[in-house]
């Protein structure tokens, strides 16, 4: 009996032991289950982030083109830009050259001009002068003209004197005529000098109109060959930040590459674990049945135990109507002989 009782409770436990093993079999694949359904989406996320990494690594990619065309423009348009510079400052040199030969050819003009008027005033010198004389001339022919009437009044005696006066008129006629034609080139000279001096004040004129406008024009060339360096500056500064881009966009496309590299390694490690989640799940499967297995076992054991306890109580009680009938029978021949002990029966 005490062996069965042992029996039966090994029974009851080995029971309970299934059923908290399959309790926990169940649990545990459940849990695994939930485990391989998160290592799908992290692979599935993986997947995409590789995916992502990869389109962005292609957009980066134009990016790069981009700004590398882009610099190359630049670098075209610096290399313009230095050329305009060059052109300019040999503009702004011809423009000082250019300067410096109206100065030297004002400074000569001024000096024509001062020479000119000099002229001017000595041939209006000569010309009174020229008056004298035309008036010497003048006189001298009248006194010729007395001496000779005088001469004549003498008659013989003033025959020789008349000659001298006749040619003293004479002189004093060709001294006149010369004095005019002298007079008429001295005219001419003074209307040529005049004419000279408006020309010259003409020129004086035009020269500083050409020199207003040779400065004005420096000074535009000077304005733009300002805006011009400071385009040259602007377009050195875009240059250099395009280098700078060139650089962080080579950098931001390997971190994107070991993203994407890091990506795919987790993608396929994921794969790996839901396929060891799977096959985990496979051997709870079967655990799950051998729990099974065993809970039936164990049932079918506590129902043999039941079983075997109740053909055991009758045997018992058959056998103890037996032993009572025996002890009736020897107390009536009187052997003194008694029914075994229980626990030997037992035993």
């Amino acid at each position: 009996r005490q062996v069965i009782e042992e029996v039966k409770e090994g029974a009851v436990r080995s029971a309970q032991v299934a059923e908290d093993f399959l309790t926990s079999i169940n649990e545990t694949g459940r849990a695994v289950e939930q485990v391989n359904h998160a290592i799908q989406e992290v692979a599935a996320g993986a997947n995409e982030q590789a995916s992502g990494a990869g389109q962005a690594a292609e957009m980066v990619e134009e990016i790069f083109k981009a700004v590398e065309a882009t610099s190359k423009e630049v670098n075209a348009v610096r290399n313009h830009t230095g050329q305009v510079l060059r052109l300019i400052e040999e503009g702004l040199a011809q423009l000082d050259n250019q300067n410096r030969a109206m100065a030297d050819s004002a400074a000569a003009g001024d000096k024509v001009a001062v020479a000119i008027t000099n002229l001017h005033q000595m041939t209006q010198k000569i010309g009174d002068i020229l008056d004298t004389i035309s008036q010497f001339a003048d006189q001298t022919n009248l006194l010729a003209l007395n001496a000779a009437i005088e001469a004549a009044r003498a008659g013989e005696h003033g025959r020789g004197f008349a000659v001298v006066a006749e040619e003293v008129r004479k002189l004093a006629e060709g001294s006149a005529q010369a004095a005019g034609e002298i007079g008429r080139i001295v005219q001419e000279i003074q209307q040529g000098a005049k004419e000279a001096v408006d020309n010259m004040e003409t020129a004086q004129a035009t020269n500083r109109v050409q020199k207003e406008a040779v400065e004005a024009t420096d000074h535009i060339f000077r304005r733009i060959s300002e805006g011009v360096r400071e385009v040259a500056h602007s377009i050195n500064e875009v240059a250099e930040a395009e280098h700078q881009i060139v650089e962080r966009t080579q950098k931001i496309t390997d971190v994107i590459n070991r993203i994407s590299s890091v990506a795919e390694e987790d993608a396929a490690a994921a794969e790996e674990v839901s396929a060891s989640s799977q096959q985990q799940a496979a051997a709870m499967q079967e655990l799950t049945g051998l729990a099974e297995n065993l809970n039936l076992m164990s049932q079918n054991l506590r129902q043999v135990i039941a079983k075997f306890k109740l053909d055991h109580g009758a045997e018992e009680a058959a056998g103890g109507q037996e032993m009572d009938q025996a002890a009736g029978d020897g107390s009536q021949t009187g052997d003194g002989s008694g029914p075994p002990a229980e626990d030997e029966q037992e035993d």
